[in-house]
């Protein structure tokens, strides 16, 4: 499972509630079928309110998950939470803006590709606030 140099990099947790961004990427090249890439730490308390996804043209027949981890252990890992089998075999920019996604653990954002090998440097806008651990 390779990992990101962006996996390395701290996102901003200041200021409470307001939102923030992150712009993360991987590098593929001819990864094959099911590969995953981390590419960025979260801590408890964030609030994923939107992903974008800019991709090159991977090859034809891939596709790409997108979803968290969990690195403590504490849950199964959600490979699919945001983006599930999005073609990625011409450039494109694919979207999750749905209802925000709160967690209350660590999570690691992960893509994986799938369908054939991969390859090309995938960009990763997130949009997040950090509010902390609080309780619900």
């Amino acid at each position: 499972m390779p990992d990101s140099p962006t996996l390395r990099k701290r996102v901003y947790t200041g200021a409470h509630g307001n939102q923030s961004a992150e712009q993360l990427y991987f590098v593929a090249a001819a990864a094959p079928i099911n590969s995953v890439f981390n590419i960025g730490r979260f801590p408890s308390g964030t609030i994923i309110d939107e992903i974008r996804v800019h991709h090159p043209n991977m090859g034809a027949s891939v596709t790409l998950d997108v979803g968290v981890s969990y690195p403590n252990g504490e849950f199964a890992d959600a490979p699919t939470r945001f983006l599930a089998a999005q073609a990625a075999s011409a450039v494109g920019m694919k979207k999750f803006e749905d209802t925000p996604a709160k967690f209350d653990n660590d999570v690691v954002l992960m893509v994986t590709t799938k369908g054939a090998a991969a390859t090309g440097r995938v960009e990763v806008l997130v949009r997040y606030r950090h509010l902390g651990n609080l309780v619900a």
